[in-house]
């Protein structure tokens, strides 16, 4: 398996004007970028993206977390890069991106 040489980020969207709530854009993420849906989400984190460079960060970034069933070679590669499942105990051995690697710290020390 090859490891994109660029930071690693969680699944990713904006929310569309026809959807009633930041969690339907998130599922609706989901299943465009790998195919994959979830049952339950539950929130994890709100609030204003951090700092990275080249991208914009007068947004606020809504993070939901749910569970799945599903195998590695259930996803189906979608809009955007190859999503992999990652062992917990690995999560943050890997390149992040800086708002993915906020949000897994986060979420990592609640649970």
């Amino acid at each position: 398996m090859t490891v994109p040489s660029t930071p690693s980020r969680l699944i990713v969207s904006c929310a569309h004007p026809s959807e009633p709530s930041s969690e339907d854009a998130a599922r609706r993420e989901l299943l465009e970028e790998t195919g994959l849906t979830v049952g339950e989400l539950h929130p994890l984190w709100s609030g204003p993206r951090p700092y990275e460079a080249g991208f914009p960060h007068a947004v606020t970034v809504h993070v939901f977390c749910g569970t799945t069933k599903a195998r590695q070679e259930d996803v189906v590669l979608g809009e955007g890069r190859a999503m992999v499942f990652v062992p917990r105990d690995e999560l943050l051995d890997r390149e992040l991106a800086v708002s993915s690697a906020l949000v897994l710290s986060l979420h990592l020390k609640s649970t």
